[in-house]
Order: C-alpha cells, then sequence, then structure tokens
C-alpha cells in the first residue's frame, strides 16, 4: 500500500502545495512516470485504487509478502542488482506478479522531498545515465516490447547527453 506523496521543498524541508505522487504508471511507449508529480492538490486523486507501482518513499507491505519475495530473491527484498532509480518499481512488478495488489491508499498522507529535478539540464549527466541504466536493466529483467523505450532513451542520454 503506497500513500498520497505531498511535494516538500528539499531545501527548505517545508511542504509545498503540489502533489508529488499519486501511483506510478506506464505510458503507451514504456516510460513510467509519477502521476500527478507537480500538479497543485486540488483533491483530486481521492479514491483508493490498485496501480501498476508506486514510489518506495511511502511502500507498506505486508512482512509474509516481503518473505514470500525475498526467498525467491535470493533473500533480498530489493533487488541489488539495481543501484538506484527504478528498484521501487522492479519490486512491484515481482509483488504484482505472484498475486498481490499494489494499492494507492489517498487517506494517508506523507511528505517527499524528492531530489530529482523537473527540468532534465539541471540533472547531472551521471545521475541521468543511472537512471536509463536502471530502466533499461529492469525492462531486461521484466521482459517487454517496452525495452525499445528503454534503449531510445539510453541511446539519448549517452551519446547525445539529452
Amino acid at each position: 500500500m503506497g500513500a498520497r506523496l505531498l511535494g516538500c521543498d528539499k531545501n527548505s524541508g517545508l511542504p509545498t502545495s503540489f502533489l508529488d505522487s499519486t501511483g506510478v504508471f506506464r505510458k503507451w511507449y514504456g516510460c513510467w512516470y509519477d502521476r500527478s508529480q507537480g500538479e497543485k492538490d486540488k483533491g483530486q486523486y481521492s479514491v483508493q485504487e490498485d496501480v501498476p507501482a508506486l514510489c518506495g518513499a511511502f511502500l507498506f507491505c505486508r512482512q509474509f509478502m516481503l518473505n514470500q519475495l525475498a526467498l525467491g530473491q535470493g533473500h533480498a527484498i530489493f533487488d541489488p542488482d539495481f543501484f538506484l532509480y527504478k528498484e521501487d518499481i522492479e519490486l512491484c512488478l515481482r509483488i504484482r506478479k505472484v498475486g498481490w495488489r499494489i494499492v494507492y491508499h489517498p487517506g494517508i498522507k506523507v511528505y517527499h522531498c524528492r531530489g530529482w529535478q523537473r527540468e532534465r539540464q539541471q540533472i547531472p549527466y551521471q545521475q541521468r545515465l543511472t537512471a536509463v541504466k536502471s530502466e533499461l536493466l529492469l525492462y531486461k529483467k521484466h521482459p517487454s516490447l517496452y525495452i525499445a523505450w528503454a534503449l531510445f532513451k539510453y541511446l539519448l542520454v549517452r551519446w547525445l547527453k539529452i
């Protein structure tokens, strides 16, 4: 189960009036994104629902389920191949694969001071490269045609430094 993540300014530590995440979704071409990120909080997304994935900033799980996943993963809950980025999505995909639900609960509110910048040029190159490598790894571990998007994105970052 995940919460309604509310924005928090990383410099001041104070809440903002913006949403950070109300679940993680995938666009038609394969790009994962936090629904509602940067939107003004007007009470939208106020219904509890199953979602494809959740942001790892707040992810409440049953111990039994985590033990079940850890046994299938060599006793690690999070896949150790992921250094940074997409590890929460990968975990959610495994959770769903073994039959559990991923639930967004709007009544639980948590502040998240996100380090990721909305403007790509403000993000250091090495950080962007790590993110696209994680996306490729995600689709390698969970095969899908969406890997074409991840490969295209990797090439843009790697060679064109976009």
